[in-house]
């Protein structure tokens, strides 16, 4: 038997405690300012700027139906990454 929660307690968790508790016991660098589970993780990689690292997923079914084109897509997924980086107040440097 299986200790893993039912589908129904994980939705009635709610996705920002579901993570929380996924990365809790992360450990975390020196350089590491924001850990897993904001909008994007922020490191101190020295000099006058931060870098911001993002991971991000879209499944088919839940954030776009299966027959969507790959181009549209991939447009969603480039979004959502760009989206967070700027809530983050993140700057394009190249």
């Amino acid at each position: 038997m299986s200790d893993a929660p039912s589908q129904e307690q994980l939705e009635s968790l709610g996705e920002e405690e579901v993570v929380r508790r996924l990365v809790a016991g992360l450990p975390m660098g020196k350089n590491v300012l924001v850990g897993a589970g904001d909008d994007c993780a922020v490191v101190d990689v020295g000099g006058d700027d931060l870098l911001l690292l993002k991971t991000d997923a879209v499944v088919a079914g839940v954030h776009f139906l299966p027959e969507t084109e790959p181009e549209r897509v991939g447009w969603k997924a480039a979004a959502r990454v760009v989206s967070d980086f700027a809530a983050m107040g993140g700057v394009l440097t190249s």
